[in-house]
């Protein structure tokens, strides 16, 4: 039996967000990406109504908590499927940390790389996280596709790059493999292309860093039945604290995947839980300055399916 440590997370009360496009988002709506506020749906007839009796097991396993203390750079977690299943998604679960990868090492692995958070905590701050993978059966067709290595260089705006599943697939989730970067979004564009948005490690590094990353993307032939992704309305983020918002699925589906879409941010972690895929960030100060908008949303990608959390599942379980 597989056997998984939760991570002890802080209790969100529930939010009534009122929407605003702003900064970033409006920069990206500007260039023609999908508005904040759409809902993609490739099967728009289904409902939980005519939910299938058949759906999806999503089995979440999740690694050993990491703590990466003072004297660490980095610090790494990964995680494996059970023997049958395939990663169809995942993520990291942190606190007090920033995302520096989080992506699909190979079809039944998920490995993440953090730091601790030290311009918001101090230069003796413990980051602590875990990461998570969501599993089931391989689906038709079902690949990682990785992008190219990019390098970002400027001090300011973020660096920005995609990856697309090939002709005629669907994108399932998706990832990225950062060297001396923080993250502003990990995240669905549309339902074949996952994008992502980074910043040079100028807060560990220096502002001579060169920050690398490679976005990562799960592919399959179709979308599985009641397949949408869905986010939350943007939020805003003030300096020095560390924000949280959750996306959340139609009645009757499971949520297996999720991303964030930020504006001058830099993501804590990412995870899903059963119906809904939530994330944390902070105000990108260092580049941005004192006033830096610190805006983000979470998305969720959704199927007709349940998620079973930790390690509930019985002994022998077979895909």
């Amino acid at each position: 039996m597989f056997q998984s440590h939760r991570l002890g997370r802080r209790a969100v009360a529930a939010l009534l967000l009122t929407p605003f496009i702003s900064g970033a988002f409006a920069a990206h709506a500007a260039d023609g990406i999908d508005q904040p506020a759409k809902i993609l749906r490739p099967n728009p007839e289904f409902t939980a109504a005519t939910r299938p009796e058949q759906t999806l097991t999503f089995i979440q396993v999740e690694s050993e908590v990491v703590y990466c203390g003072p004297s660490s750079l980095y610090c790494d977690a990964s995680v494996q499927c059970p023997a049958g299943l395939v990663a169809w998604g995942g993520g990291l679960s942190a606190f007090r940390s920033k995302l520096v990868g989080s992506w699909p090492t190979d079809s039944r692995t998920w490995s993440a790389t953090f730091q601790p958070a030290r311009l918001e905590f101090g230069d003796d701050v413990t980051g602590v996280a875990n990461a998570f993978v969501n599993c089931a059966p391989a689906p038709a067709g079902y690949e990682i596709v990785a992008g190219d290595m990019s390098e970002c260089v400027i001090d300011g705006p973020s660096c920005s790059t995609t990856v697309e599943c090939p002709s005629g697939k669907t994108a399932l989730s998706g990832g990225v493999d950062g060297i001396e970067s923080h993250f502003e979004s990990v995240r669905p564009i549309n339902a074949t292309t996952w994008s992502i948005s980074w910043f040079p490690d100028d807060e560990s590094l220096g502002p001579s860093s060169l920050g690398r990353a490679r976005p990562y993307v799960v592919c399959a032939d179709a979308p599985p039945e009641g397949f949408e992704i869905r986010n939350s309305a943007p939020e805003q983020c003030a300096p020095g604290e560390s924000c949280y918002a959750s996306a959340h699925c139609s009645t009757g589906l499971a949520s297996f995947a999720g991303g964030i879409w930020g504006g001058e941010s830099k993501i804590e972690g990412m995870r899903t839980d059963r119906s809904a895929a939530g994330g944390s960030w902070y105000p990108a100060t260092t580049e941005f300055g004192p006033s830096a908008a610190g805006s983000a949303m979470a998305l969720t990608v959704c199927a007709a399916g349940v998620t079973i959390l930790d390690d509930l599942f019985l002994d022998g379980f077979e895909p």
